[in-house]
């Protein structure tokens, strides 16, 4: 009885593995011809390198040999194969990574010319860099930066030399100008994001259909308000931006430097200026 059991053990282990053979070999074959069809010159272990990127986007050397269990060199040939067929294209010397060629693209940066915006962009071109983004940097003179800039018809994806100062003490000086749908241009300024386009806006300016939410209710229920209602109101519409919106991502955090005589004994700092208040200088009298 033990004997007739292990034979139709084995005998089930060996139609399995027939099964499994036959299954391996017609994914090989089903992979050779899709290799095919790409390229004539592609191989089925390229395809499959090439169809995990295009699934899943840009991805480090180190991240397709751990996820294929091969070994550097193996998934180097592999990239080597597509790199010279065109078929991706490396992101990142330093941090090896690599994506689709139809999935590479520059991502339109803006930047003011003078200094120090040069400088400050070709730092985060080099930190985008390591997570897979270039940028097509164009350093303008300051009044062109800022025309491109507001303008969404150029399809731009950073402007890193744009700044806004506050013309008073209220939210609405910020709010109005830059969230409100009547400030988005080109004929206006200056809602860059376009917080609140509708989709003929999008359409208008060359753009796919795309929801953007809105804070026209928010800006409209805030102006009428006055004292602490009013402070509050605008309290819970910068919540309501940052948390839910996120018009802007914070990339640079400047630290200002104020050289001052020692004849100056006190001052205060121009939020708007960025600079002493000239109004507010105490100077010792001797």
């Amino acid at each position: 009885m033990s004997t007739e059991t292990d034979d139709r053990r084995q005998l089930a282990i060996r139609s399995l593995e027939h099964e499994i053979g036959a299954l391996l070999r017609r994914v090989r074959r089903g992979l050779a011809e899709r290799a095919l069809a790409v390229h004539p010159e592609l191989n089925a272990s390229s395809y499959m390198l090439l169809s995990t990127l295009h699934e899943h986007g840009a991805r480090r050397a180190a991240d397709l040999a751990e996820l294929f269990a091969l070994d550097k060199g193996s998934v180097s040939r592999l990239v080597h194969q597509l790199l010279e067929l065109g078929l991706i294209a490396r992101l990142c010397q330093e941090h090896d990574v690599y994506a689709v060629t139809d999935e590479v693209y520059e991502h339109l940066v803006f930047t003011d010319a003078a200094a120090p915006y040069p400088k400050q962009s070709a730092l985060i071109e080099q930190n985008l860099e390591a997570i897979g983004m270039s940028m097509d940097l164009k350093a303008l003179e300051r009044t062109t930066m800022y025309s491109k800039c507001e303008d969404p018809n150029t399809h731009w994806q950073l402007c890193t030399g744009t700044s806004w100062g506050k013309d008073y003490a209220d939210g609405d000086t910020f709010a109005s100008p830059l969230f409100s749908q009547a400030a988005i241009g080109p004929q206006s300024c200056c809602n860059d994001p376009m917080v609140g386009v509708t989709d003929e806006m999008l359409q208008e300016r060359d753009y796919d259909p795309v929801a953007i939410p809105s804070a026209e209710d928010q800006i409209d229920k805030c102006k009428p308000l006055t004292g602490d209602e009013r402070f509050q109101c605008w309290a819970d519409l910068d919540t309501y931006l940052m948390e839910d919106v996120v018009p802007w991502v914070p990339f640079l955090f400047d630290n200002n430097v104020v050289v001052l005589s020692e004849n100056v004994t006190n001052w205060s700092f121009d939020q708007f200026a960025g600079l002493p208040a000239l109004d507010h200088l105490a100077v010792s009298s001797s």
